[in-house]
């Protein structure tokens, strides 16, 4: 026998079958949905994997704009960049870069579809009031977030990206056990091993710790994309103080390299991840370092310095010449008067 009221109820058990399937069309929607973008993640994470595990390492920052002004002699001195001796590998100074664009594309293109895919009525609660749920013999707490048409499209948004970046790492980086490649990692270069740990703990950090909406449902494929991000983390972080002496410089280069994300696309990561008070507050408004002992560049508070162009910007401005609209008006009402006649 069904229960009087709640989730037990006749209409509970009804209403329980339809979020099944809810949530069901949305995850098929979301994997369809973010399909495009995520084909374009993961070839260019492939690609990536490919050229970190086979150039050196001043060729890879050569090749991704990390070379400063005191490397150009060691450059001179290379024939064959597959090879390098021990001397010009210690003159070699670890400069920390940017988020990967890849990562920081696949995750922009999730807020794009979230952004596009909703109106202001999916923020509406599914019933009028909990009263009203409560006499169809459904019981909604007063604490709980009520599941609306929104948290449904964001948390199916959110389900498939952690899944699907957690998975495409596991392919690409990761051994048939699930932990990570060790010999994988032994071919990548110092620079190449801190720009994937950037990338790994920025989406931990953003799925995992950012993240204020949760998921749509906290199921397996959760825990198992948690799981692999923090071992991935974990291995990568050996891997780099392995081939690093100051790793707590490298740590605090990549914090800030995250806050400049937050701060640059937070108008947008804000929408699938909500808004952190830390962020509001970072580093940036001191000073962010170019790199493990490079120099320092002083940020204003504002990120945009010119104004955005508009076609729309001078409509309030006075008219110049009232001859002109004198001659306008005549015009048209010689017009008028011809057709007319």
């Amino acid at each position: 026998r069904h229960d009087a009221s709640g989730p037990q109820s006749a209409l509970g058990t009804v209403q329980s079958s339809l979020d099944e399937i809810v949530t069901r069309c949305f995850k098929g929607w979301a994997q369809a949905a973010l399909s495009p973008p995520l084909k374009s993640f993961r070839t260019k994470l492939r690609e990536t994997i490919e050229v970190a595990s086979t150039v050196s390492d001043i060729e890879w920052r050569r090749m991704n704009g990390l070379i400063e002004k005191d490397d150009d002699d060691v450059l001179k001195e290379i024939h064959d960049p597959a090879t390098i001796n021990d001397d010009l590998t210690q003159r070699q100074k670890i400069v920390v870069g940017h988020l990967s664009l890849h990562f920081l594309s696949y995750l922009l293109a999730v807020a794009a579809v979230l952004n596009r895919s909703i109106c202001p009525a999916d923020s509406l609660p599914p019933v009028p009031s909990l009263d009203y749920a409560k006499s169809l013999g459904i019981c909604f707490s007063e604490k709980e977030e009520t599941v609306n048409m929104m948290v449904t499209i964001r948390g199916s948004l959110l389900g498939e990206a952690v899944s699907s970046i957690s998975q495409s790492l596991k392919e690409e980086v990761c051994d048939i056990h699930g932990g990570a490649d060790k010999e994988l990692l032994k071919q990548c270069s110092p620079s190449s091993l801190i720009q994937l740990l950037m990338d790994v703990k920025f989406v931990n950090r953003c799925f995992f710790e950012r993240n204020q909406n949760g998921f749509l449902s906290t199921s397996d494929f959760v825990d198992d994309s948690r799981g692999i991000m923090t071992n991935l983390s974990q291995r990568l972080s050996d891997s780099v103080n392995a081939a690093v002496e100051d790793g707590l410089s490298i740590d605090r280069a990549i914090s800030e390299r995250h806050s400049q994300v937050f701060v640059s696309c937070g108008l947008f990561l804000s929408s699938i991840f909500g808004e952190a008070d830390r962020d509001k507050h970072s580093s940036l408004s001191d000073s962010v370092s170019n790199g493990v002992g490079g120099t320092s560049l002083l940020l204003s508070s504002s990120l945009v310095t010119n104004p955005l162009a508009s076609s729309r910007r001078f409509t309030l401005l006075p008219i110049q010449a009232e001859k002109s609209l004198t001659e306008l008006q005549l015009r048209g009402r010689y017009g008028k008067k011809v057709r007319e006649e």
